[in-house]
């Protein structure tokens, strides 16, 4: 029975002196290259100068500068504009109704037994136009203006009709954006003045309808031109800051930018970490 023991005894001394002997192993091999792990760190703060020149002691990417670039090519990307064919002839349309719509109130009073007063009629013209005036915020007539369409001649209606639809078709055929539309209100408001085919008596009327007829024909196309933002963002290529690159010469002022660079690369004192020390004992283990 002793001799079974002392045998069972020589066996557990033998397995704790193995356990000791790695663990002596482990421990002097953590101390040797604990060295390696750890990074020289500086206690510099922003604005004093280097004490040395400082280099990147690994290569990492600088997510703020990579976020510049993107931001800088995506405001260079010209936006995606469409042009729509169909509102040339919409606002066409929108003049010709006016004047068709004055047209109708002419011969509506002329048809009344008893001619209503300059008042009435202006009430009734006013009644007619509600449907497209309540549509379009720049159709806003005076009542003067509307009495001029009602004792206009007839045949000056219809030939200053058919200058003004092509003088919108025209405009319209070009392309205009949103911040163009003033520019080409105030360039058919000249055409219309500098035309001496049309009467004095509704020249201001005219004006009103003309300007209100021009609007963009070229609208944003907001889903591809967000496409192209974002395809022109993934083709930047990140930036990195790269393995002995020089961060900083010695004597050098550390302004925000490098002392950002230098807390990005972990190289200051309080921007230390212990996931290097806790890789290496995880390796140990």
């Amino acid at each position: 029975m002793n001799r079974h023991f002392n045998k069972l005894m020589n066996m557990f001394s033998f397995r704790t002196l193995i356990i000791i002997v790695l663990l002596l192993t482990g421990l002097l091999q953590f101390f040797l290259m604990l060295g390696n792990v750890r990074s020289t760190t500086y206690d510099i703060q922003p604005f004093q100068l280097a004490p040395e020149t400082i280099r990147a002691v690994k290569t990492v990417e600088d997510t703020v500068k990579t976020e510049e670039e993107r931001k800088q090519a995506e405001n260079a990307v010209e936006p995606v504009y469409v042009f729509n064919e169909e509102t040339a002839g919409h606002r066409v349309s929108l003049v010709e109704s006016l004047f068709d719509i004055v047209t109708d109130v002419r011969e509506d009073i002329k048809s009344k037994e008893k001619e209503p007063t300059l008042e009435e009629q202006v009430k009734l013209l006013q009644e007619k136009l509600k449907d497209i005036t309540d549509s379009q915020s720049q159709l806003i007539f005076t009542k003067s203006q509307l009495q001029s369409l009602l004792t206009a001649d007839e045949s000056s209606l219809t030939s200053t009709k058919s200058i003004l639809v092509n003088l919108v078709d025209t405009l319209l055929s070009e392309s205009i954006r949103a911040d163009e539309v003033t520019q080409k209100r105030n360039e058919i408001e000249t055409k219309i003045r500098q035309n001496t085919s049309i009467d004095e008596h509704i020249l201001n009327s005219v004006i009103v309808i003309g300007r209100a007829a021009i609007t963009e024909t070229e609208v944003l196309d907001k889903v591809k031109t967000d496409e192209l933002i974002q395809q022109t963002r993934e083709e930047v290529e990140p930036t990195r800051i790269l393995q002995g690159q020089i961060i900083v010469q010695e004597g050098e002022l550390i302004d925000r930018e490098v002392y950002r660079q230098l807390e990005l690369l972990g190289l200051l004192n309080n921007n230390t970490t212990n996931e290097p020390l806790i890789g290496l004992l995880l390796i140990q283990i």
